[in-house]
């Protein structure tokens, strides 16, 4: 019976760290392999089943200048918050991801073009009245990608919504165009 305790004991710690090895420490958001991960199972149940899915990425540049202005510190507050307004703009079958050092990405399941541009909309307004995240002259950016009958994996949605961000960077306004 010890022995049997101890065993539970174990696997419930291996479990705990998987956990904490696949989220973000600061904002409680997958990694971009966990997230890709479960993103791809979602994925495939749309195609399965013919449901819609959108992915929604953000970007957030201010983080390397408040860094440098603000210190590491302000680097976690900004970290935490931005976690707490993707949570708050999704409902609980989505899937949230950190996929990079100031980029995140929502997978909204089951999310038709209308809530999509909903959740990107109140994302905006959100971080844009943060106080931790008020750049005005740094705004945030979002795009969006939905399936397409062509696309063969969820890394497809990903690399057009990661695209937009780049033309949105690069032409300086902040606005992504919303893509298939």
């Amino acid at each position: 019976m010890h022995l049997l305790q101890l065993l539970a004991a174990q696997v419930t710690r291996e479990v705990a760290l998987r956990e904490l090895g696949s989220h973000c420490l600061l904002t409680g958001l997958f990694h971009r392999a966990p997230f890709l991960f479960l993103a791809g199972k979602e994925f495939e149940r749309a195609r399965r089943t013919g449901t819609a899915l959108a992915l929604v990425s953000v970007a957030a540049p201010h983080l390397q200048s408040a860094a440098k202005n603000a210190g590491q510190d302000a680097v976690e507050r900004l970290l935490i918050e931005l976690g707490e307004d993707l949570r708050a703009t999704t409902t609980a079958a989505d899937l949230l991801g950190r996929v990079g050092s100031d980029q995140f990405s929502l997978l909204l399941v089951d999310a038709d073009a209308e809530r999509a541009r909903q959740v990107c909309d109140n994302l905006q307004t959100r971080l844009a009245s943060s106080a931790v995240c008020a750049a005005p002259q740094r705004p945030q950016r979002c795009a969006i990608s939905w399936l397409l009958p062509a696309d063969s994996s969820i890394v497809e949605l990903l690399i057009r919504a990661e695209n937009s961000l780049f033309l949105a960077r690069s032409g300086g306004n902040g606005l992504a165009p919303s893509r298939g």
